[in-house]
């Protein structure tokens, strides 16, 4: 069927029917430009990749791969490791549009690409430091300001002896800098070049901002809109959170390593609905998603899977819940004024959420569980406030899955991964030996938070399929499906029933990375006796 012919297939759609296909077709669109190799450089494809990346067509980390394998052959040069400083493909590979778009839209990378972007930015600054013309790279670094502060400032220099000397003076010369600017020191657009290079590598006070701000120039308030202001924003709505039930001992573990970086960072996000499974909307009855009415999101972090399920359940009041102050404030702030009062999002834990003395047609909580001290004593909490008849959906971490990063991460003590420098001297390793593609090429090696989640949490349990179903069963609880992991069209010549927890982990023992993010299972509870 034809783009055109999906579109107008039916004449008598609403409103909101006519904006969903017309936002799927987007979404389909955004997943075609990923797929195809080989593209030539040209207009048309730039202005297409930063369309698909401003308006978030599809998730922004999808498009990272393709993105930079179009800027290789666009300048090949830069992106092949052929070119040696100074080349004019470098300045211009790291000036390129679309190039800054994407480090606007999402954290990650590619191992090459935050290779160069460290150097770049550690020339900047020894530049800056020497009073040094580095107004054309304004740009680039507004734009590692703005990764920068959703990154955690993971950026760094691989671990090599070309860069003992960097890896040893960079901390003094921002530190330098940053008196610098809070001493008034610079002028004009050395003003404004010191300020961007301050900001690749740390968030700027206000007092780093009060006379940059003055010379009007309009890197300045992007990077005060952008990083200062929502700073300044969480920090307060941080303070201001109470919480509404108690917090269990054994979550301050964990509630501590959010405070730090909350997690995951996100800067935007699709717009078109997410797809539930078929079973699920068969559970569900005729009036499918929008008969449901109360949602619960249990350990929802910074708010991005909150937003998911307002899309997926439309007419649903979502209650949000996380232990951390730091990602609740972030994701009120992202969220609260583009959702109003349909997302309520408030400090508590899961485990003790029965003290609302509330029930939920249905509760989510993705990647959650495997962080407890006890994962099934948080289904059981889960499942209490579960009305009779109820949908639940949960992540669970796949042992199969994680065995190679697990071994990688074994090499490190995650007490001591806590520190930011510890992760950061981690990236530098890794980024120089090369030896680790199942952290290499994941999302959230691109930041402090990302790695610290997914690499060295501080609690995790992982499971097998049948390990989920047997939890299932302890809790009372029917599984409706198992959600199809994006890879399994691709590779499976048979893609199971979402009910067959054997053809699911038959297919597992086959490709045992299938499930590389997590389990995500949906289960039903019983219903009330008549």
């Amino acid at each position: 069927m034809q783009l055109s012919d999906r579109i107008n297939s039916d004449a008598d759609m609403t409103p909101t029917s006519w904006q969903e296909r017309c936002l799927a077709v987007q979404s389909e669109f955004g997943w075609f430009l990923a797929a195809i190799e080989g593209l030539r450089p040209a207009p048309l494809v730039d202005r297409a990749f930063i369309r698909a990346l401003d308006e978030c067509w599809i998730q922004p980390e999808s498009l990272v791969w393709p993105v930079v394998r179009y800027l290789t052959a666009k300048w090949p040069r830069a992106l092949s490791g052929v070119a040696v400083a100074g080349e004019p493909q470098l300045f211009a590979v790291v000036c390129d549009p679309l190039l800054l778009k994407l480090l606007q839209r999402t954290p990650a990378l590619t191992p090459g690409l935050d290779t160069l972007l460290a150097r770049v930015r550690c020339g900047a600054l020894r530049r800056i430091m020497e009073h040094g013309d580095i107004d054309a790279l304004v740009p680039t670094l507004t734009a590692l300001a703005i990764r920068g502060w959703h990154s955690g400032y993971a950026l760094t220099l691989p671990l090599e002896p070309r860069h003992e000397a960097d890896h040893a003076q960079e901390a003094t010369l921002v530190a330098e800098l940053g008196r610098d600017l809070e001493e008034s020191k610079r002028e004009g657009r050395d003003l404004v070049a010191a300020l961007a290079v301050y900001a690749a590598y740390a968030p700027p006070e206000p007092d780093h901002l009060t006379a940059a701000l003055a010379t009007g120039d309009p890197a300045v308030k992007v990077i005060e809109q952008n990083v200062t202001a929502p700073r300044l924003r969480q920090r307060e709505i941080a303070r201001s959170l109470e919480p509404v039930t108690g917090l269990d001992p054994s979550s301050r573990k964990v509630a501590d390593q959010y405070e730090a970086h909350p997690y995951p960072s996100w800067i935007g996000q699709p717009a078109h609905s997410v797809r539930l499974p078929e079973p699920v909307r068969l559970a569900l009855g005729p009036g499918g998603p929008e008969a449901v009415r109360s949602v619960l999101v249990a350990g929802c972090g910074t708010g991005e899977h909150a937003a998911v399920a307002a899309r997926a359940w439309p007419r649903a009041d979502i209650l949000a819940i996380d232990i951390s102050r730091t990602s609740l404030a972030y994701a009120i702030d992202r969220l609260q004024a583009r959702t109003g009062d349909r997302i309520r999002f408030e400090l508590a834990d899961l485990l003790e959420i029965g003290q609302l003395g509330r029930r939920f047609q249905v509760i989510e909580s993705m990647g959650v569980l495997h962080h407890l001290a006890d994962p099934e004593a948080g289904l059981r909490a889960l499942t209490s406030v579960l009305e009779p008849g109820g949908i639940i959906g949960v992540g669970l971490y796949s042992a199969a899955a994680r065995t190679k990063l697990a071994a990688v991460g074994s090499r490190f003590d995650k007490e001591e991964m806590q520190s930011d420098e510890a992760v950061r001297r981690f990236r530098a390793w890794a980024l120089a030996e090369l030896k680790a593609p199942e952290m290499l090429y994941s999302p959230d090696f691109y930041s402090i938070g990302g790695c610290r989640d997914a690499f060295f949490h501080v609690r995790e349990h992982c499971y097998s399929l049948e390990q989920v179903g047997e939890m299932l069963d302890r809790a009372g609880l029917t599984l409706l499906a198992v959600q199809t992991p994006p890879m399994a069209r691709e590779r499976l010549a048979s893609v199971p029933e979402p009910a067959d927890l054997a053809g699911w982990a038959a297919a597992e023992r086959a490709y045992n990375d299938l499930f590389l993010s997590m389990y995500e299972v949906w289960a039903q509870a019983a219903q009330r006796p008549e």
